[in-house]
């Protein structure tokens, strides 16, 4: 329409013929029951089905290929996700935040650094 859309896409999935995009929600404020598309960070997929993607503001989100699950708010930035499956989960993060899912919840891991994790 050429109007600029404040809920952007933020999730591009190919089809095989053409890309299709989605919207994929994160809240605004913890606590809050506001949403938008912001950016997400990070993606780590294990296949078209079962992909989690995480936000800009330590939140992540599993992506079944047509949805989104419910959102999840870590203890730890997020800039990168790593897994050998869905019992070990690590993102990394600023100020060396590393956070680790263990099919249960989400805690909190001490790297020893505080610099900025560029890759998990």
């Amino acid at each position: 329409s050429g109007n600029i859309d404040p809920n952007a896409n933020n999730l591009a999935k190919w089809n095989g013929v053409t890309w299709e995009l989605f919207k994929i929600q994160f809240y605004t404020f913890q606590g809050q029951q506001y949403t938008g598309s912001y950016p997400a960070r990070a993606v780590w997929g294990f296949d078209p089905t079962d992909v989690l993607i995480a936000s800009n503001n330590s939140q992540v989100t599993n992506w079944n290929g047509n949805g989104q699950s419910v959102v999840t708010w870590l203890p730890v930035s997020v800039d990168k996700i790593w897994a050998a499956n869905m019992s070990q989960v690590y993102t990394g993060g600023d100020l060396g935040q590393i956070g680790l899912f263990n099919g249960a919840s989400w805690q909190k891991l001490e790297s020893g650094t505080s610099l900025y994790f560029q890759d998990v």
